[in-house]
């Protein structure tokens, strides 16, 4: 009877410790269900934050980029716009038109003399200031080429003027200016004639002038 009893009683205890050893092992795994499920929740959030870094990374850097283009659109378009009237200016020296008289080439070449280039030397470097930041190397080397050799026509429009030399450094001139032109296009990825050179490139052109004045006088009587 008392055997009985304490096989009960045995039975009784191993019967509690299966069922709160079940009872550990489920909470366990309940446990470790829920700690698995909040750190794929967490890398989850992680991943969402990683990419929703770089996809601000990435707008931010195209909105840094237009602003930089167009804050070197503005700085070119400004310097261009400065040279304008110096170069002009030079351009006046060049080969005088055949049917000038001596009193026309005279007058033209008194009008040109009055032109307050060193002022306008100063708005070019001021305005060059800007760009010479924000603009590329190509940009830089051929502003420098350009100023050298506007300063070389300065120098020989000074006393008496040997024409054919003259011409020679303004040509010259002018092809450092187309090369700054396209410098400054190819640091703006401007294809072809860009909104910047369209109106330079207008400006750079001569005004017309009658063929032959006389032709125009005798037509006009």
């Amino acid at each position: 009877m008392q055997t009985t009893s304490m096989n009960a009683a045995w039975g009784y205890l191993l019967g509690a410790a299966v069922t709160g050893i079940s009872l550990l092992f489920n909470q366990w795994r309940s446990d470790r269900r829920d700690h698995l499920r909040l750190l794929h929740e967490e890398a989850q959030a992680e991943d969402q934050w990683m990419k929703s870094r770089a996809e601000e990374r990435e707008r931010w850097a195209r909105e840094d980029a237009r602003r930089w283009v167009a804050e070197r659109r503005q700085a070119s378009a400004e310097l261009l716009n400065k040279l304008e009237p110096w170069l002009r200016h030079q351009r006046g020296w060049s080969q005088p038109w055949p049917y000038s008289t001596p009193e026309e080439l005279e007058a033209e070449r008194r009008e040109l003399r009055r032109f307050d280039w060193k002022e306008a030397s100063s708005q070019v470097a001021a305005a060059w200031a800007v760009l010479e930041i924000l603009g590329s190397d190509q940009v830089r080397e051929a502003y420098t080429s350009l100023m050298a050799q506007m300063y070389v026509v300065q120098t020989l429009t000074i006393g008496t003027i040997k024409q054919d030399e003259v011409d020679k450094v303004v040509a010259a001139m002018e092809e450092r200016f187309d090369r700054l032109l396209h410098a400054i296009r190819d640091d703006l990825g401007v294809q072809g004639v860009s909104a910047i050179d369209a109106d330079v490139t207008r400006q750079h052109e001569l005004p017309s002038r009658p063929s032959n004045p006389s032709t125009e006088l005798s037509a006009g009587g």
